[in-house]
């Protein structure tokens, strides 16, 4: 997975930072080439996590908004710790990754993930993110999916 376009925003309390997204597949031998591939992706197949720079996962907090809002600047940022949310190409909300009451995932598990869709970190605005790093993982060996990036 590759992660490209960064930016970040702070409002009150609130600090967003913006990563859009996009599958590199490797087809079999004999290589053919990179391209940017989907192949059904769904929520239920990946995990995040949001580590610094000594390792430690850092807490990860549910979101008081697990539906659509108009923006983003709706759904402000959890005290106790960050969540994630996707944006659809178009910015239109489509869900969240969080702490939920039977552990960690999205707010719907068959939620499709595709290229060109925006993953952005929600985190306190007292939490200074700048150099931690967003990595994703494959929760299912059917999907090879490993992708990591430096948070801005």
């Amino acid at each position: 997975m590759n992660f490209t376009d960064p930016s970040t925003l702070n409002s009150p309390g609130t600090l967003t930072v913006s990563e859009e997204l996009h599958f590199l597949e490797e087809g079999p031998a004999p290589y053919t080439g990179p391209g940017y591939d989907t192949r059904g992706i769904e929520g239920w197949m990946i995990g995040l996590n949001l580590t610094n720079g000594s390792g430690p996962p850092l807490p990860l907090a549910g979101s008081d908004c697990e539906t659509w809002v108009p923006t983003l600047g709706d759904c402000a940022a959890n005290d106790s710790g960050w969540y994630a949310v996707l944006l659809g190409p178009d910015g239109e909300w489509d869900g969240t990754y969080g702490a939920t009451a039977t552990g960690s995932g999205w707010s719907d598990p068959v939620l499709p993930i595709v290229n060109n869709e925006t993953l952005v970190v929600v985190a306190p605005s007292s939490r200074a993110v700048a150099g931690d790093v967003l990595g994703i993982s494959s929760i299912t060996e059917a999907l090879p999916l490993v992708g990591s990036t430096v948070l801005p």
